[in-house]
């Protein structure tokens, strides 16, 4: 594995393969290879050929990032060392003539050149050390058991130009991105070694396991007279389950409000609960309590109106529906008016305002641009999602 100095050796070795490939080439041009971000100034600088690297992000490696887990003991100790694996990408600007075609010269020449030899070398990287002693001494980079590998990056025209809007008021120029994968950097720090087994004993423990009890499980909530059957206000729900009659029942919560259920109502396997009419409608959450503190699972079941009355105002414009639930403070109430014509088939959507009062009447003021023509109507009414049964009704 390599040390903290792994980045850096990475861009410098990049900087020289690309300086022995340019330089082993006519090109017409002096050309060099520098490092850092794109600069305004760059594009200016002459007819000279030349390639700018630029490291504009470091990412984890998705291959290598888990290898080292868990890297300690219960007590905190090192049990080994921790593995930083990362993947760099570089951005390769080429400048030169224009009128020449030098950058499409110099990016064909340096993609050729990484498409040959992708790795770096390890010797390469040890020249590369040894050469920029001043900034790169210690680097083991070349001890690393894994290449470095770079291959190309296909940008979309939308990343291309997320990149090169950080470079503030820089021109694009041609350029071309690369990964370098993969980059393995670890602490000098050493694993506590544990202590070699001395003996080993054998036990035989003659009591019998404590028998597991499984946890109440609600698997599913519908309508008692039939599955599939819509949820409304005085149904009795049939709840069904494992385990529901493990011990003494207290409460089955529903939307905040504890219910009681009689004793020959629940079965191992199954709960008969009558439902109040004081629940709003909506979807709802049931849960089981028992007398020990114990919980089953939160299940969910929806609570569907039923329209009572419909009634038509034209002076004022107004619609009122009665429901046989209460409404409460908040839910979203939406009221569909659904007719068909000869001519053609439409459906009206009227939301009640946010500040609709509690209760089980629904009064919607209708907009002057909503018209509302004399005939049949099939009417639905949605709290909250939980849509009620159609019903027909006649506007004169």
């Amino acid at each position: 594995m390599s040390n903290y100095l792994a980045i850096a050796t990475v861009t410098a070795t990049l900087k020289r393969v690309l300086e022995n490939a340019v330089t082993s080439k006519f090109l017409g041009t002096s050309t060099t290879i520098t490092v850092g971000q794109p600069d305004p100034r760059d594009a200016a600088t002459g007819n000279d050929g030349r390639v700018n690297i630029f490291l504009y992000q470091v990412t984890p490696n998705s291959g290598w990032r888990n290898a080292d887990l868990p890297t300690r003991r219960a007590d905190g100790s090192l049990s080994q060392r921790p593995q930083l694996a990362l993947d760099l990408h570089y951005l390769l600007s080429f400048y030169g003539d224009k009128t020449k075609l030098l950058p499409e010269k110099l990016m064909g020449l340096v993609m050729k050149t990484l498409h040959t030899n992708p790795f770096l070398p390890r010797q390469l990287i040890q020249d590369t050390v040894a050469a920029n002693e001043a900034i790169l001494k210690g680097s083991d980079l070349a001890d690393q058991p894994e290449f470095v590998k770079f291959s190309p990056v296909s940008l979309s025209l939308e990343e291309s130009s997320k990149i090169w809007s950080i470079f503030f008021q820089t021109p694009y120029v041609l350029s071309t991105a690369y990964q370098g994968t993969v980059v393995l950097i670890e602490p000098n720090d050493e694993p506590v070694v544990s202590l070699p087994v001395r003996d080993r004993s054998i036990t035989v423990d003659a009591t019998p396991p404590a028998k597991l009890v499984s946890p109440p499980v609600i698997i599913q909530i519908h309508a008692q007279a039939r599955t599939g059957e819509l949820i409304t206000a005085g149904n009795t729900l049939l709840i069904q389950g494992r385990e529901l009659a493990k011990t003494a029942i207290a409460s089955i919560q529903i939307a905040n409000q504890s219910l009681t259920v009689t004793e020959q109502n629940i079965q191992d396997s199954e709960i008969h609960l009558t439902l109040p009419d004081s629940l709003a409608a909506g979807v709802k959450t049931l849960q089981i309590v028992y007398q020990n503190g114990d919980r089953s699972n939160l299940a969910k079941f929806i609570l569907r109106p039923q329209i009572v009355s419909v009634t038509l105002q034209r002076q004022p414009r107004q619609l009122q529906l009665t429901l046989d639930l209460p409404i409460a403070k908040g839910q979203k109430v939406v009221v569909l008016l659904s007719q068909k014509t000869p001519e053609q088939s439409h459906t009206l959507s009227l939301v009640a305002s946010e500040d609709i009062a509690s209760g089980s009447i629904i009064e919607i003021s209708i907009l002057k641009q909503t018209e509302i023509k004399a005939g049949q109507y099939t009417v639905r009414v949605q709290v909250d999602g939980a849509e009620s049964p159609s019903q027909e009704v006649t506007f004169p």
